[in-house]
């Protein structure tokens, strides 16, 4: 994982104690000894056409696995340690290729302070609810905090499975996949319930920037996430057994390398791409750091209507007193938008502004309660950024023979700028990804390459931002509270619009199962958005000086606030 600055080094501690045996891998007598010949030969020949060269460790001997041939140090494999080093081969294949319930490309280190971060916002969030039942299903369904730490566990060992290739990994492996399945139901199941019995029929819509969300197209949306999970769970259930022998339940495709789709490049109007300067000064103007690494731009973007704001984003990241760096945020730096409060009034919390005489407040676009698909974008915005940060920083040049030299260098040089095109960054990957596939790079390369495709296909990168951006976002309000500014914080409205719990489900995820898009899709801005934009001010003189001193007593609010 490299390739992701912010990321630190995985750890892996204790997991829970398996009563599954590795035994039962390695030495069922029902599926190794049954067919012996006819296993060698379907999985010899699956791993040689798909140049796999893996290294495993079958009840605690080393074998190397060259192109479905099984060699060891110490002299001749017997045929049934064969077979069981050549399965053992392919399911480490698949597990790095083709895994169902994965996150590539998140930091899990990361990911486990968020959740503890987001698990103290959802009990601090049920103290303030009004009765008892409204308590209870807060601090218990708000969050799918049971799902999202059965996938931070799996993931952590499906990486250690991937680095030993160890027998017992994979078997610890299996019984964690059906532990996440497991949880992602219950969680999801639990929500529902809860939605049902605190969002009132009653309750109206509201817009975010691509999107109208309803009482009822949130209950339709839990229902395709519940839908979504079928076919995925049929097909563990078939690659269990095909690991055990059972070679008719074996999908060869699967050992192939994963395929990232094109994305569309998009060209941007002049005056657009003059926006994009103008609000990279104005955030600097606040000292925000917005410059500092490769901007990512997406070919679409979930979040942000690019009739007002291109898909362009900056990482902003904060540093404290010690230099260490605090916060790594997302900002779309296309356009800046705000509430203009004289058309948006009977709204307490923008009313704590508006009487210290505010009239423009920020109205933020990236978070998780106006973009409730927001792990769409940031699996996008982070693998863009990783696949960028590859390519400047990869040894892959020198390791690819010379005839396929130009082809890559030309793509390299397209994510080697200030910004980063998603459309490019795809290109690049499909370039190596060839490469990876005519077995002409370095396992070691294609790993990574592998690594980076997964993350990307399945919008999984950068995972960890999202509940460690929602509990900062839902702690700092609880702290605005006790000081007089009043969010809305009620049990109906965190579950109806401010649980985040879509991005929390991994909308976007393929390895969970594909879902259709959640929402209804709003196609053009709405005449009576209570919004202006950075770039209206362009046609209103001598607004943009008092939207920037709005902007600055807003921050020095939030500060006092929080202070």
């Amino acid at each position: 994982m490299k390739y992701f600055s912010s990321v630190a080094a995985v750890y892996f501690s204790g997991l829970l104690a398996l009563t599954v045996v590795a035994t039962f891998f390695v030495a069922n007598p029902i599926f190794a000894e049954a067919g012996l010949a006819e296993q060698q030969s379907f999985f010899s020949n699956a791993l040689r056409e798909a140049h796999i060269n893996e290294i495993v460790t079958v009840a605690g001997k080393v074998f190397r696995v060259v192109n479905g041939i099984v060699t060891a140090e110490d002299g001749p494999v017997s045929p049934a340690t064969e077979v069981q080093a050549l399965r053992l081969a392919y399911a480490k294949t698949v597990a790095k290729r083709s895994p169902y319930f994965a996150l590539a490309g998140t930091s899990l280190m990361h990911l486990d302070y968020g959740l503890k971060d987001l698990a103290q916002a959802q009990e601090r969030l049920s103290r303030i609810q009004a009765t008892r039942h409204n308590e209870k299903i807060v601090s218990t369904t708000l969050y799918p905090l049971s799902f999202l730490r059965a996938m931070s566990e799996l993931e952590y060992m499906r990486r250690s499975f991937i680095k030993s290739g160890a027998d017992s990994d994979m078997i610890a492996y299996q019984a964690l996949l059906n532990k996440a399945q497991h949880a992602y139901a219950e969680n999801l199941e639990q929500f529902q319930r809860s939605f049902l019995s605190v969002v009132p029929e009653t309750t109206g819509a509201y817009g975010t920037a691509n999107s109208i969300i309803t009482r009822e197209n949130s209950l339709r949306a839990l229902a395709d996430l519940s839908r979504r999970t079928e076919k995925p769970g049929q097909a563990i259930k078939m690659r269990n057994r095909c690991f055990r022998g059972r070679i008719n339940d074996c999908v060869v495709s699967d050992l192939s390398v994963p395929i990232v789709a094109s994305v569309a490049k998009v060209t941007f109007k002049k005056i657009e791409t003059d926006q994009v300067i103008r609000s990279h000064a104005f955030y600097r103007n606040f000292g925000f750091i917005v410059d500092a690494l490769p901007s990512p731009v997406l070919s679409q973007s979930a979040c942000t209507n690019s009739e007002k704001t291109p898909p362009f984003f900056s990482f902003s990241y904060e540093p404290n007193f010690f230099g260490y760096i605090e916060r790594f945020g997302i900002v779309p730096i296309g356009n800046v938008r705000f509430f203009e409060t004289d058309r948006y009034t009977q709204v307490p919390y923008l009313d704590y502004f508006t009487s210290r005489g505010a009239r423009y407040v920020p109205a933020k676009e990236f978070n998780h309660y106006n973009c409730p698909e927001l792990d769409r974008d940031v699996g996008s915005i982070f693998s863009t950024f990783a696949i960028g940060n590859y390519a400047r920083q990869s040894s892959i040049l020198e390791q690819t023979p010379p005839a396929d030299t130009k082809v890559l260098q030309r793509s390299v040089r397209g994510v080697s700028g200030t910004t980063i095109h998603e459309s490019d960054a795809h290109t690049y990957l499909q370039t190596a990804l060839q490469l990876v596939d005519k077995g002409l790079l370095p396992a070691s390369i294609s790993d990574e390459i592998i690594d980076l495709a997964v993350a990307t296909k399945n919008q999984s990168a950068g995972f960890e931002w999202i509940p460690t951006e929602i509990a900062r976002i839902e702690l700092r309000n609880l702290l605005a509270r006790k000081k007089g500014a009043q969010p809305e914080l009620a049990a109906s409205f965190l579950f109806f619009a401010r649980s985040g719990f879509y991005a929390l489900m991994m909308s976007g995820n393929q390895s969970l199962g594909t879902v259709p898009e959640l929402f209804t899709e709003k196609k053009h801005i709405l005449p009576d958005e209570p919004y202006i934009y950075l770039s209206d001010f362009q046609e209103i003189p001598g607004e943009l000086p008092r939207a920037m001193n709005d902007l600055k007593d807003y921050l020095k609010i939030h500060s006092d606030l929080l202070w």
